[in-house]
């Protein structure tokens, strides 16, 4: 096999993480409560840029142990979650797939988180490869070498998962049997007063840019529950426009100006349809008192 260095997979940077309902202790719980035998696997569902993913990349950072994202869609092989051989120079060796890899890893260091990145656009069959990590048997069968991979005894691997609601669209449905094996947290845009604190963790401190983005991003949530809009404002996203207006206004460009691209660039051009586009141009310009070329 290609060997597989476990340091390689420590996270060496990791953006702030806020808390928003107890998540990180969820993790912590279900880390510690894993073992070579028992595996209790979370699945965190929730829209777009409200830091699924970074929840579980904030914990293996905190813990100081490797982190191993799987980004799945629906090109996603056997190759992929299992292994194939491959040629290196005049030898030929097997590479391990995330799932065996994962397992290794969590071997080597004492300790893992495996991500599994959107896992419902891994189509049906491929997921059915990963029922066998997820329930009593807690291994990974690779036929091509005939062997299989188990957790050593003293090691843990916390096996994670993120999915976006059917909203969405663009993905599969959970196989039933897949879904049966996870412990579900359900993930939604977070407060005001936690988005006020997400932003100022990444060093936003304008106050008045803060409740106005806030409140945008309120706005599209609603218009998102209304079937005004395909897609609303997550927090992500509102520190991309703080960041860019900030970015912008030091590189000398005129404060009204740096509003103007940072919204134009970071929001309205995340919607697609014009319909969607001039909604959203309209609350911009109510709320910022900016225009924003649709």
């Amino acid at each position: 096999m290609l060997p597989i260095e476990w340091e390689h997979f420590v996270p060496r940077h990791v953006p702030p993480y806020v808390e928003v309902d107890g998540e990180l202790e969820l993790v912590e719980a279900h880390f510690e409560m894993c073992d070579h035998e028992h595996v209790y696997p979370l699945l965190f569902e929730g829209p777009p840029g409200v830091g699924k993913t970074l929840c579980f990349a904030a914990f293996a950072a905190r813990k100081k142990i490797p982190i191993i994202q799987a980004d799945l869609s629906e090109d996603v092989r056997r190759a992929n979650l299992i292994g194939k051989f491959v040629v290196v120079g005049n030898e030929v060796y097997f590479s391990l797939g995330v799932l065996p890899a994962a397992i290794e890893v969590a071997n080597q260091a004492g300790g893992a988180v495996l991500v599994l990145e959107e896992i419902s656009a891994c189509p049906p069959r491929m997921q059915k490869l990963i029922n066998q990590l997820l329930d009593w048997r807690f291994q990974v069968y690779v036929d091509e070498i005939g062997r299989v991979f188990r957790l050593r005894k003293g090691a843990k691997l916390l096996v994670g998962a993120t999915t976006n609601p059917a909203i969405w669209g663009g993905t599969w449905e959970l196989n039933p049997d897949l879904r049966a094996r996870f412990y579900v947290k359900r993930f939604d845009y977070p407060p005001a007063d936690k988005e006020k604190e997400i932003l100022e963790r990444y060093g936003v401190h304008n106050s008045e840019l803060v409740d106005r983005l806030i409140t945008l991003a309120t706005e599209t949530r609603a218009a998102l529950r209304d079937g005004q809009l395909s897609t609303a404002l997550s927090p992500r996203d509102l520190v991309q426009v703080a960041l860019a207006y900030t970015n912008y206004v030091h590189r000398g460009m005129d404060e009204r100006k740096a509003l103007s691209t940072a919204l134009r660039v970071a929001v309205l051009g995340k919607y697609e349809e014009d319909v969607e586009r001039r909604f959203v141009a309209r609350r911009i310009e109510s709320i910022f008192g900016v225009r924003v070329p649709c």
